[in-house]
């Protein structure tokens, strides 16, 4: 085992750890996550196995592998923020629009 490796495990032992500790998600949030770290964990222990599953996909190298996965996985997650960010403007406005005319309604009525 090289110098790199018990670091590297160390340090998705406790990005694990702070995710199921701090944040709250469905169980099938967690077990996605949970898995993608078991991947990752696997990855850093067996770093030949990444070379195996690239060749049998037609990709040259286990890191070119990993890079596409990380590329598109990145990519996904910022998809998904987009999407809920701009849904929360939505309700934001909607919100806003709602308490104005209340408001409105409010000072009407009282003069």
């Amino acid at each position: 085992m090289k110098l790199a490796q018990p670091l590297f495990i160390l340090a998705i032992c406790a990005l694990a750890w702070s995710y199921l500790a701090y944040f709250r998600s469905s169980l099938l949030d967690r077990l996605i996550i949970l898995a993608v770290f078991l991947a990752v964990f696997l990855a850093i222990l067996f770093p030949n196995a990444t070379s195996v599953v690239a060749n049998m996909v037609g990709i040259g190298r286990g890191v070119d592998l990993c890079l596409y996965v990380f590329s598109f996985a990145t990519l996904f997650c910022l998809l998904i923020l987009y999407s809920r960010l701009c849904r929360m403007e939505r309700i934001q406005t909607q919100l806003i629009r709602h308490l104005a005319i209340r408001s409105a309604e409010e000072g009407s009525a009282q003069t």
